[in-house]
């Protein structure tokens, strides 16, 4: 992949308007959600897992494995750019690199502050499995930083107490971790010391994904209102599961 890459709007192809979604009256049980409880977070697990639709998600063991149905996607096709999303794009200068610091990515979305939850679910035997899954296949498990070298834009965002690290006189202010199998790109965590960064950096990054590796969907995992916002919906999970193989 390319080092350093200027993120503007016209890079971004997307839908001037919001497309129609169905109503989403899809009865879900949780309990069919959860299609495994105990093992590993080996490589071959994980491996296996995504494979075949399914995720780790949990807060102490056991570990508990997902495969939700239906399932909630994001087609690139259909991302949808609202008027605010796009004054940012255009007003807030960033660049994209891939891969470039992972373990940085990973620690950043474990500190991230997630409504009710008491606890992230990205823990330590999370970090540890994900951070080997990348140093041995960075093909398949994928994190993507924004980059800014406006201090004084930096300052003036909310940034709470996070740190953010320099290189190359770039300040890293965003970034979101995932996996990619076929033409899904399963959306992990992401995290963001700098308004509307992490927004502006999935939505180029997706776009980026689908013109240079195919990527045909996001799978979202769990419902988002973000995610939602974008034009993500539920789809069945065979259906899902077409894209994954």
């Amino acid at each position: 992949m390319k080092d350093y890459i200027r993120i503007q709007l016209n890079n971004i192809p997307t839908r001037s308007h919001r497309a129609n979604q169905i109503e989403q009256n899809i009865y879900q049980s949780k309990y069919d959600d959860i299609v495994a409880i105990g093992g590993e977070l080996s490589l071959d697990n994980l491996r296996y897992a995504y494979k075949n639709g399914i995720f780790p998600w949990y807060n102490e063991p056991p570990i508990l494995w997902w495969s939700p149905n239906p399932r909630f996607v994001l087609f690139v096709d259909d991302i949808y750019i609202n008027r605010t999303l796009r004054k940012a794009i255009q007003q807030i200068e960033l660049e994209m690199t891939f891969n470039k610091r992972f373990k940085d990515v990973i620690y950043m979305c474990s500190k991230v502050e997630r409504g009710t939850q008491e606890s992230t679910w990205i823990n330590k035997d999370i970090m540890l499995s994900y951070i080997a899954w990348n140093q041995k296949y960075q093909d398949e498990v994928i994190s993507v930083e924004a980059w800014c070298k406006s201090i004084d834009y930096i300052k003036a965002s909310n940034t709470g107490n996070i740190s953010y690290k320099c290189i190359d006189g770039k300040n890293l202010v965003a970034g979101f971790y995932g996996v990619k199998i076929g033409k899904v790109f399963s959306g992990e965590s992401m995290f963001s010391i700098v308004d509307n960064a992490s927004k502006i950096l999935f939505v180029s990054a997706v776009a980026y994904l689908k013109e240079n590796y195919g990527i045909e969907l996001v799978d979202c995992q769990q419902y988002s209102q973000y995610m939602a916002s974008l034009g993500a919906k539920y789809i069945p999970r065979d259906t899902f599961l077409n894209y994954i193989k």
